[in-house]
């Protein structure tokens, strides 16, 4: 294992290779309810609880519950009411994160996925579920930098996700996030503040090397 996770960690350009898993390509709607999610913007409180209201106990009302939870935590670091529990600096990230600016300023999600594949391990990315709604904008970007590194969006509010299964994902200048198993942690991009924890088990770890536990 510890094998896997040096390699991974080394190898992050590799992300470019591996297959995009957006879940809104991989199984058309064919129910009332997958049909209403596709016209959701996961951007959008209102937009969210109208579909919870058709769709309470639907096979899709979880993922939607986390959708208005997140963007509820954020709205409160907006108005000021929450520091939040962890913000990484813009600046952990170095020069990239504002190479990063230049090529995708826009709001947008995405999420990093790490998975343990026998003595190697399986980089890529995956579209969060809670975030997958069909009018959510800049769900489906893709745009790669000069390593092979899927570009996150970088504009305010954006959300991004991390699933790594225990191993060590580091994104970018020696940051590197880990979760325990299949559940992501998720971070907003607020602006003039950083990535902000929003969401989700797992820790993170800055160029410093000083580890936070985030619950």
């Amino acid at each position: 294992m510890k094998k896997a996770v040096f390699g991974f960690v080394c190898c992050l350009a590799a992300l470019g290779m591996a297959s995009p898993l957006w879940s809104a390509d991989d199984n058309p709607p064919q129910t009332p309810e997958q049909k209403a999610w596709e016209l959701v913007n996961s951007f959008d409180a209102q937009s969210v609880g109208d579909f919870l209201k058709q769709f309470p106990a639907g096979e899709l009302a979880a993922q939607a519950k986390v959708a208005l939870e997140l963007q509820s935590r954020l709205a409160k670091i907006r108005a000021g009411k929450s520091k939040g529990d962890f913000v990484i600096p813009f600046a952990a990230f170095g020069n990239t994160w504002k190479e990063w600016q230049q090529t995708r300023p826009d709001r947008g999600v995405v999420g990093y996925f790490a998975a343990s594949q026998g003595n190697y391990s399986t980089l890529g990315w995956f579209s969060p579920a809670p975030m997958s709604g069909g009018k959510t904008p800049g769900a489906n970007e893709m745009s790669f930098d000069s390593n092979g590194i899927l570009i996150s969006p970088t504009g305010d509010g954006s959300i991004i996700a991390f699933r790594t299964q225990g191993l060590k994902l580091e994104l970018l200048q020696g940051v590197i996030f880990q979760t325990p198993g299949d559940e992501p942690m998720y971070f907003a991009v607020v602006a003039k503040k950083g990535l902000v924890h929003l969401k989700g088990q797992g820790s993170v770890t800055l160029p410093n090397k000083k580890t936070t536990i985030l619950k």
